[in-house]
């Protein structure tokens, strides 16, 4: 497997907190996969090609039966539907990514529980499409741009009503009534959550891939979790197909639930004690010792002391006579 990639491809796997780079990283990753899910294969799906880049949507599935991520054999099997993007240099993979839901798998393994789904129904009765007069490319951005405006009333009218949706952290189909009330879920746990697109690829024919970073604060419900206040962002690979008159027609979104759950859910990470930054600069990184020292039983309120660890010769500079550099802080309070 490892003779398609160049010697220093890039996997990304998505739900991984960082990709593998090189071909034993890859291989790596790829045997342990193979190791708890002695069976697993992928399925027939969707493929699309430019003159360097290779989109596939497809599933692949396995029966658990050997420790992987550190969970022991569970005898389940955990289908997984994603998106793979694959960008080549000449006849190997210079670069790939693959979309998928990790919690997903979870669920099917037993390992997380399912999260309670509402009757997916929207608030307000969609109005009929309108063709947009843009081509593919173009409105799939119109749709994405409309979308984060949280006006869903506009972005309805660009959707048709037999379009379908796919969203992987769900793991069924909707129908326009169905993605639009997900909208609402997603806009009612993040007020500010956006997409912002990274990529966009014109696959020919109304498909279009693209890729982005959605971003939000969790600041209500959602899926069950009460609000946390937690800062969120996800990788997400999302392919479109845009009818002849500009109109949504089919959305399918590719992204990891776990990661998203995780940074909403995890506990907060107390600011008293001693922090140590490493602060990049020109001339190399600047590594600093913070220390805060609550003021109040709240613990709101906070002094810091800041002390340079290291010689950065730029700041010395400033100070010929000195022999080091030391900062000082006053208050700080904790939003």
């Amino acid at each position: 497997m490892a003779v398609y990639f160049t010697d220093d491809a890039v996997y990304e796997w998505t739900p991984a907190p960082a990709p593998f780079k090189g071909k034993a990283e890859i291989r790596a990753f790829f045997e342990d996969v193979f190791k708890g899910f002695p069976d697993f294969g992928t399925t027939e799906g969707r493929v699309f090609a430019t003159t360097n880049i290779v989109v596939v949507e497809h599933s692949t599935t396995g029966t658990h039966r050997g420790l992987w991520q550190g969970i022991p054999p569970t005898g389940k099997s955990a289908p997984m539907p994603h998106l793979d993007v694959y960008d080549y240099a000449g006849n190997k993979i210079k670069h790939a990514t693959t979309y998928a839901d990790a919690g997903g798998v979870m669920i099917q393994l037993g390992v997380l529980p399912a999260p309670a789904m509402p009757v997916l129904v929207p608030s307000f009765k969609p109005p009929e499409a309108q063709p947009t007069g843009l081509a593919s490319v173009a409105a799939a951005v119109e749709a994405v741009s409309r979308w984060n405006t949280h006006d869903l009333v506009h972005y309805a009218k660009m959707v048709r009503s037999d379009a379908t949706f796919f969203i992987a952290p769900f793991g069924v189909p909707l129908d326009r009534n169905g993605w639009l009330a997900a909208s609402e879920l997603y806009f009612l746990g993040f007020s500010d959550v956006r997409l912002d697109i990274t990529r966009k690829v014109d696959l020919g024919e109304g498909w279009v891939l693209a890729e982005g970073v959605a971003h939000g604060t969790h600041d209500g419900l959602f899926l069950g979790v009460p609000a946390t206040g937690a800062a969120a962002s996800v990788k997400a690979g999302l392919l479109f197909r845009i009818d002849a008159e500009g109109r949504l027609q089919l959305m399918n979104d590719y992204y990891d639930n776990l990661t998203l759950l995780a940074q909403i859910t995890a506990p907060e990470w107390p600011i008293e004690g001693t922090w140590m930054a490493a602060i990049p600069t020109p001339l190399g990184n600047m590594i600093v010792k913070c220390t805060y020292v609550a003021q109040d039983i709240a613990k709101t309120r906070f002094t810091p002391i800041i002390e340079q660890i290291n010689q950065v010769p730029v700041l010395i500079d400033l100070y010929p006579g000195m022999e080091y550099v030391k900062f000082a802080g006053g208050q700080v309070a904790k939003d």
